[in-house]
């Protein structure tokens, strides 16, 4: 029985999700986005930087059509993050790859995944406060279809006092 558990432990994986401490020397946008992506994402740095830095992620054709050359010569921000050991591989083997150093690979790609969730963000929240809309029509409804029932009812009727409860609690539900 010990010897299956022993066998269904990669030792790889395990070494590949060991944390080590790298420092990136980014611009103030690529930084600024970093702790966007964090806040908004409510992952800690080194989750955000295993979800963008995988192996299935980002083709290098993605730096050829961004112009790099803006980003030599500005002044950078130095922060040491704890990363894992395969997000730090995936950016050393693509800085490899590339005339790139790893820190226009993380300035880059953290550009472009703020951007994406933005976006993402933008159309999640046009669609809530289109459902608040809709909420607030059928609150106006129930509010109509109340009065109408007191009057056929009375006030003091149990189907009119379930129904005044619910149409409140739609009302406390969008605040």
């Amino acid at each position: 029985m010990k010897n299956e558990n022993l066998e269904s432990i990669n030792l790889k994986e395990i070494l590949e999700k060991k944390s080590v401490r790298t420092t990136f020397n980014i611009s103030e946008d690529g930084m600024n986005s970093i702790n966007w992506l964090i806040k908004n994402l409510s992952l800690k740095p080194k989750d955000l930087f295993n979800a963008i830095f995988r192996e299935s992620q980002l083709n290098i054709g993605i730096f050829k059509n961004k112009d790099l050359t803006k980003l030599k010569g500005r002044k950078n921000i130095r922060k040491t993050y704890v990363i894992s050991q395969q997000a730090l591989r995936w950016l050393n083997n693509k800085a490899n790859k590339t005339d790139l150093s790893r820190n226009q690979i993380v300035d880059t790609v953290v550009g472009i995944h703020k951007n994406a969730y933005e976006f993402i963000l933008k159309k999640q929240r046009k669609k809530e406060k289109e459902a608040w809309t809709i909420i607030g029509d059928i609150y106006e409804q129930g509010k109509e279809a109340q009065k109408k029932l007191i009057d056929l009812l009375g006030e003091d009727d149990e189907i009119v006092e379930e129904f005044s409860w619910k149409i409140e609690a739609l009302l406390t539900m969008e605040t």
